[in-house]
């Protein structure tokens, strides 16, 4: 098949983390044959990906100067932030719906990611086609805070897909599949646990903080939480919070070190030669996380999770592989230091941890989206969240 993906995320040039799990979804779509066209908006530094199968259209939705809407530290942040990348909010849209008028003809179906606006544009250019529809965090709080527009999201696709089920009932859809998106496992792992901490110096108990440095994130519960525990926080990741964290640990006195953005090698020795992952993530009013792809890939490589008992966290992370609660400094500092004194426990939780993370190999994610988008038989969910075929 030829896919349409069109989305307001979508990463400009290697290491660019936004929207990488499109990327990661796209990539494993075309390892099982299908061509993707991706549709995403234009941002400052454009290189090319160069990833087989995978065509990139990036729209212009205003002139150079306003198109601050999308990339940089997400459009939540950047409206938050800016004044200057609300004009390019409202044009978005209608620029999207001209980049699609002579692309979606050609293709056989379509999985539009962030289904404000991406889901309610494409849904205009379906025509019989398939349609899933994905939400993933932001777009169902604009969503849910319009009246009227959470029915509208619903009915714009054949199938949506929410990323925690938090999502699902916050868009009052208990017909939505429940499914976080993808990681690729194989990416991840391979590297000796010696090998790891001597290449990023961990030479302590090391507790890991991998995500864009906005307030959602939680980081400065993290960097407070340190400040009784015998060990290091390494915080990677970037983005409009990290100068005020940065004063906040030297502030504080505590023993955090601030990496930047990681990839690559780097990612794969944090990831292995950590031995906790911290996921204090926070409600913001009523925006809430989905399920943040750094907590997957945590699992996946068998590092515990120490966070908060929040929307998509608490669905992938089980008892057997994390510790979670309220999210206070108290409690994150407890649990840290619990795992910190116990070993033992530290290699119970993770292999709990490596279960729990197989289970969302994007390999196995895009098989579910390929039947998804079967066009016969057609697919359907029940109230649980489960597919059944119909005629």
């Amino acid at each position: 098949m030829r896919i349409g993906m069109p989305t307001t995320s979508y990463p400009a040039h290697a290491g660019d983390a936004s929207g990488a799990f499109v990327r990661v979804l796209a990539r494993a779509l075309v390892r099982r044959g299908h061509e993707i066209e991706v549709v995403a908006p234009s941002v400052g530094r454009q290189d090319a990906l160069g990833d087989p199968g995978i065509a990139i259209h990036r729209v212009r939705y205003a002139p150079a100067r306003l198109e601050r809407t999308f990339g940089r530290f997400g459009a939540p942040d950047n409206l938050a932030r800016d004044p200057l990348a609300w004009p390019g909010a409202l044009s978005y849209p209608l620029a999207l719906a001209r980049a699609l008028t002579p692309l979606a003809p050609r293709w056989d179906a379509i999985v539009s990611h962030f289904v404000v606006p991406s889901a309610l544009v494409a849904a205009r250019f379906a025509e019989g086609r398939p349609h899933v529809a994905v939400a993933h965090g932001t777009d169902v709080h604009v969503a849910a805070s319009v009246p009227g527009l959470s029915a509208r999201v619903r009915a714009s696709a054949d199938v949506l897909v929410c990323v925690s089920r938090a999502l699902a009932d916050r868009l009052d859809s208990p017909d939505a599949i429940v499914q976080p998106m993808g990681i690729a496992r194989a990416e991840l792992g391979g590297m000796a646990r010696d090998e790891a901490r001597r290449r990023m110096r961990l030479d302590r108990f090391t507790a890991l903080a991998l995500a864009r440095l906005v307030p959602i994130k939680g980081i400065d519960v993290a960097i407070r939480a340190m400040r009784t525990i015998d060990g290091e926080l390494v915080v990677a990741g970037d983005g409009p919070e990290r100068a005020r964290l940065e004063s906040l640990a030297r502030t504080l006195g505590a023993p955090v070190r601030f990496v930047g953005h990681v990839e690559g090698d780097d990612r794969r020795a944090l990831l292995s030669g950590a031995d906790v992952f911290v996921a204090p993530s926070r409600a913001l009013g009523a925006r809430t996380e989905g399920t943040p792809t750094s907590v997957l890939e945590a699992l996946a490589v068998g590092l515990p999770v120490v966070g908060a008992r929040v929307s998509g966290i608490a669905a992938v992370v089980s008892d057997d592989a994390g510790l979670l609660s309220d999210g206070s400094v108290g409690a994150i500092a407890r649990d840290l230091a619990h795992l910190g004194r116990d070993a033992a426990l530290r290699a119970r939780l993770a292999s709990g941890a490596r279960r729990a993370g197989a289970v969302f190999d994007v390999d196995r994610v895009a098989a579910r989206f390929e039947r998804l988008l079967a066009p016969s038989p057609r697919v359907r969910v029940s109230a649980r969240g489960g597919e059944a075929e119909v005629g």
